[in-house]
């Protein structure tokens, strides 16, 4: 399920780990009379159990509303989540509360459909500098369902700012003032004043 652009917070986990913590299997076959509106709510033992397993100092609530539909032998899932999270500021360090808010937008398809799209794919970026016009391969169905608990999971985390910083935190540099050590080049420039007036 990672795509081949997220940044490394994200690409260093693969989908069974966000199924870990939060799973909610749906059947493509539930999709035979059209398409079909989902909401994925975690528990309170499931936000826990995301920050845990993310590193987030506390997950109070996620949310997400998703439209499934099928088209063309693929099914795309789109969305938005909501979520209430407590970081640590980068500058400050120190623990505060704000809104995650993403849209979701993903394919899947036939294993053998992504295996040829992901070849495909390969060969482009092989052949072409710039891709950032090229639609990324589809993931895999796989045994007739996807997990839409591990979708939101994937989303959550590519919606968290990997340098959180509160409103208002300013970096302070240190003071090279006052009872710090003096360098050796200025206690060698000063016994050399001192020498030229003795």
């Amino acid at each position: 399920m990672i795509k081949k652009n997220s940044p490394s917070n994200v690409s260093d986990h693969n989908s069974n780990e966000f199924a870990a913590v939060l799973s909610r299997p749906f059947a493509i076959d539930d999709l035979s009379d059209g398409p079909l509106q989902r909401s994925v709510v975690a528990t309170a033992d499931e936000c826990e159990a995301i920050a845990h397993y993310f590193d987030i100092p506390r997950l109070e609530s996620l949310k997400a509303d998703l439209h499934i539909s099928q088209l063309a032998g693929q099914v795309r899932v789109t969305g938005t989540l909501k979520a209430r999270v407590t970081q640590k500021c980068v500058v400050s360090l120190e623990l505060f509360d704000s809104d995650v808010t993403d849209d979701i937008e993903i394919d899947f398809a036939d294993p053998s459909y992504v295996a040829r799209a992901e070849e495909a794919w390969s060969k482009r970026i092989e052949d072409e500098d710039d891709v950032t016009d090229a639609l990324e391969p589809p993931d895999p169905i796989i045994n007739g369902s996807i997990d839409l608990g591990a979708i939101v999971v994937e989303f959550l985390v590519l919606g968290l700012d990997p340098y959180p910083r509160k409103e208002g935190a300013v970096f302070e540099a240190a003071d090279d003032s006052g009872d710090e050590k003096a360098s050796p080049f200025a206690a060698l420039a000063q016994l050399k004043d001192q020498n030229s007036h003795s």
